[in-house]
This record gives structure tokens, sequence and C-alpha cells, in this order.
């Protein structure tokens, strides 16, 4: 997790509950005419992110509310292939199509801070990583410690 300091978090809050509040919508994206009006909050918050360690602070918060709004190993899943789609789509193949809204504000927070200057390649895995470490294995021991659903057993 990135730890920049908890005064240079505060700038970036009414843009990421803004874009918690789409990313959380359950439907497909239609057009991308769906996005346009979140497209000068994204300028704005592009604009204020001036490392790496911001830009990982942003795609982590909206990653972990995403989470946090539908607590599942579906919905876990749902952001590990969303950021390793937007990884395939930034570094690998332009072509890859974008279905969520948490898809397309993560590629779109990436996209504008993806230049030889920011190691996005590097955020978006550490995002991952941190997400599975500190959001994902935590529900997962959660999950193991209730009587519904247990641990793996073996019966021989």
């Amino acid at each position: 997790m990135p730890y920049i300091k908890r005064t240079d978090r505060k700038k970036y809050e009414p843009y990421l509950r803004r874009f918690a509040g789409y990313a959380t919508r359950l439907d497909w994206l239609g057009p991308q005419a769906t996005f346009v009006e979140l497209q000068s909050d994204v300028n704005e918050i592009v604009a204020l992110i001036s490392t790496e360690g911001e830009l990982n602070y942003n795609l982590s918060w909206l990653s972990w509310k995403y989470f946090d709004s539908k607590r599942s190993y579906s919905r876990a899943n749902e952001i590990t292939d969303s950021l390793n789609k937007v990884y395939d789509k930034l570094f690998v193949d332009s072509d890859v199509e974008l279905s969520t809204h948490y898809e397309v504000i993560v590629y779109k927070l990436c996209i504008y801070k993806s230049n030889p200057v920011f190691r996005t390649r590097g955020v978006l895995r550490d995002v991952e990583a941190e997400f599975r470490r500190r959001r994902v294995d935590l529900y997962e021991d959660e999950k193991i410690n209730t009587p519904e659903n247990g641990d793996l057993e073996f019966h021989d």
C-alpha cells in the first residue's frame, strides 16, 4: 500500500467517492457516453497525481471500496481480472474491451500516467498484490473461521 501522507490523501477523496459510486453500479457499460459525466473529474484527479505512490493510493482506494461494497470471492476475482484486463489493454493489446465502470475508471486513471516517468505496469501489479494480501486474504480467513464455510477437510 502506498504510504502517502494523510494530508495528501484528502485532496483525492471527493473524486474517489464519486468514482466509487460509478464503479459499484452493476450494469454493464453501454456506449462510452456513460463515462462522459466523470471525464472532468478524471482530468482533475489525474492533474493532482504526481507520483507512483499517489496513483497506487487512488487505485487501491477504489479497488478496496469496490470490494467492500459487495464482499465475495466473486467480487475479488472480478477486481483481479479487471486489473489484469487494464494491464493488458495498456501494455499488451489495445483492442481489449473494458466492460465495467470499474475497469474504465482504472484505465482512465492509468492511461494519463502511462509515460516513462511513471511505472504504471508496476503500480498495477502492486495494487493487485496489496489488494489480495490486505483484503482478499483477510476475507478468506474470515470465511475459514465460520461454521458455515470452514477450512478444507480431507476425509480418507
